[in-house]
């Protein structure tokens, strides 16, 4: 039995991961890297011979190439919660709009896809049986629908965590660390070298910051966030502070938080995000947009539109009718990569033109879906002790500065780590 990493090593894009074991093949997440133009992670096994895909969530970096695996007669079984086909669809359809003469596959494949998907709920102590590997699906607290999978195969326990966060949210329940004797973990690292604040102080700092300005300048405030799980978490934030000025919202945001009224028991508090959403406006998708998005800029309040790191979406058109007026403010509230606008916003307060100067306030705020190290730790450090010091980990998912970060601390606690390298593989004993 042997693992192989494929996709997401020392970096974050084209998550996936490959189990073999007597002549089955597993993936873990088929994720796309988006570049300047998306693309896959290399296969090296026959694709007729892959008997299962566990999606652990709906962005793209995870969800983005499953279509790939079903443009033949025979297709694997792909696992997902509920929640993960509807958004996944939504996400795979919009990089189809925009990338599709970039891509391996089309529209058809992804319905193919969705139509095919076998859908599991969370249960932390139910085990499903299947092609010859039992698993159960942890609620990963990461966005809506995300799942971790404990996968049990000849007699040994792979956790494969997928993105995780152990803080609740307003919007979600974070991650439980509660769980079996565990033989491997593979395990994500995107804060693997730094903390977060206290959310609560972060959220009460972002609200006071739009209230400076929209109520005290009358100003306008773009929020670029993710479609799916920022922009809704976004929206519950500036609801349970009972703000009291208009909340835009626009973009696949739009559609990704009317589908999650179908999925209210899987989120922290249903009564805090039906309200949130019937308290916000949206931007209509008809000839009235653009007169709806003029009136938006123009008048004090607030626009949360994707994308959250300024490489597309509305939030371009936003941010071009906002930064010139120093009484507008554009403020971060995701991730930002090397390389992406939104990081270089915040680094240089040049636009992307590389020289009109940005007049609007730019801040970061660390609303992240993602554990920082101290709880990732704080995991590892359950898993290792209920394992006896029997487990070991996999390191993937996180920038070189994050992977060594958190390996560095993991070896110093003497818990066997390894950080693998694109291609490489590991023997399953």
């Amino acid at each position: 039995m042997k693992l192989k990493f494929i996709g997401g090593c020392k970096q974050i894009g084209g998550q996936a991961i490959e189990l073999e074991s007597k002549n089955r093949v597993y993936l873990f997440d088929y994720g796309i890297l988006m570049d300047k133009k998306p693309t896959l992670p290399p296969l090296d096994f026959d694709v007729k011979n892959l008997d299962i895909i566990f999606l652990s969530h709906a962005h793209l970096d995870h969800s983005g190439g499953l279509p790939l695996f079903f443009s033949g007669s025979k297709s694997p079984i792909l696992i997902m919660t509920p929640t993960t086909r509807v958004l996944s669809k939504i996400l795979i359809d919009d990089m189809l709009r925009l990338s599709e003469y970039y891509l391996p596959f089309m529209r058809n494949e992804l319905m193919d896809m969705i139509n095919k998907t076998s859908l599991f709920s969370y249960n932390q102590t139910l085990w499903h049986h299947l092609k010859g590997i039992e698993f159960l699906i942890i609620d990963a607290g990461h966005i809506p629908g995300s799942a971790s999978f404990i996968c049990k195969i000849n007699g040994k326990r792979i956790l494969y965590t997928g993105d995780v966060n152990h803080r609740t949210t307003r919007l979600l329940n974070g991650m439980s660390n509660n769980f079996p004797k565990i033989d491997y973990v593979i395990m994500e690292s995107t804060y693997g070298n730094s903390d977060h604040p206290p959310r609560v102080e972060v959220e009460k700092d972002f609200v006071s910051a739009i209230e400076n300005i929209v109520v005290s300048k009358n100003g306008t405030v773009l929020v670029p966030a993710f479609g799916v799980g920022r922009s809704q978490e976004i929206m519950c934030i500036l609801h349970h502070y009972n703000v009291k000025f208009p909340v835009y919202v626009d973009g696949m945001a739009r559609s990704v938080s009317r589908a999650l009224l179908n999925h209210l028991e899987i989120l922290r508090d249903e009564e805090l995000y039906r309200n949130a959403v019937e308290n916000s406006y949206f931007i209509s998708v008809g000839k009235n947009k653009h007169l709806e998005r003029q009136n938006a800029v123009s008048n004090p309040g607030v626009i949360i539109a994707p994308s959250g790191m300024l490489k597309g979406g509305t939030a371009i058109f936003y941010s071009e009718e906002l930064i010139n007026n120093p009484d507008n403010a554009i403020y971060l509230v995701s991730f930002q990569l090397p390389d992406t606008l939104g990081r270089q916003i915040l680094e240089t307060q040049i636009w992307k033109d590389g020289k009109t100067k940005i007049k609007a306030e730019i801040k970061h705020f660390p609303l992240s879906s993602h554990s920082g190290k101290s709880e990732l730790l704080s995991f590892v450090d359950y898993i290792h002790n209920k394992s006896n010091g029997n487990t070991t980990f996999f390191i993937v998912h996180g920038d070189e500065d994050n992977t060594d970060g958190l390996y560095s601390a993991m070896e110093e606690k003497g818990i066997p780590t390894f950080v693998p390298n694109l291609g490489e593989e590991f023997q399953i004993l």
